[in-house]
């Protein structure tokens, strides 16, 4: 049996979303994510960028595309602020920073809406979460952060479409 997190995401029980192009979307689940913190994967088992057929990579930068775009329009539906920015990032160190669970290739999509403290602005978004001013409505503390958390997923399930 594969022991890799990221490949056994769909039966976890939490929602996931398996776009038609072979990538998986999930709520990140780590200690410094928050409400809208995206990690995508492709379905297949692939350790490293270079792994990826040439459709693979074609498709992911389709699949960042399509999900920046739905959490442009989520956003002030939702929360009544627009996002500033959208970040993608891929560092794949995580053994190195002590964390040993086995996850495969995946990319963070990280949505910054525009009242985040200056503070929090690029590689400082992973500390956000961690500050004591962090606003409740995206904090994974929240006592309504599960429902929202679902709600996201449902909205990008039926939202991402393929471009056309």
């Amino acid at each position: 049996m594969n022991e890799c997190n990221s490949c056994q995401l769909t039966e976890s029980g939490k929602p996931v979303l398996i776009l038609e192009n072979g990538w998986l979307v999930n709520h990140y689940d780590g200690k410094e994510g928050y409400l809208g913190w995206l990690a995508l994967s492709p379905v297949r088992h692939v350790m490293s960028l270079g792994e990826l057929s040439e459709n693979e990579s074609k498709s992911l930068g389709v699949s960042i595309n399509r999900l920046d775009r739905a959490l442009r329009a989520y956003w002030p539906i939702t929360f009544s602020e627009a996002l500033a920015r959208v970040y993608v990032s891929y560092f794949f160190e995580g053994a190195a920073l002590g964390d040993m669970e086995p996850w495969h290739l995946h990319f963070h999509i990280i949505p910054r809406p525009i009242s985040f403290d200056s503070e929090w602005l690029a590689w400082n978004i992973a500390s956000a979460s961690m500050c004591s001013k962090f606003p409740d409505t995206y904090s994974k503390n929240s006592n309504k952060f599960d429902s929202r958390y679902r709600a996201l997923m449902e909205y990008l399930r039926t939202a991402i479409v393929p471009l056309t």
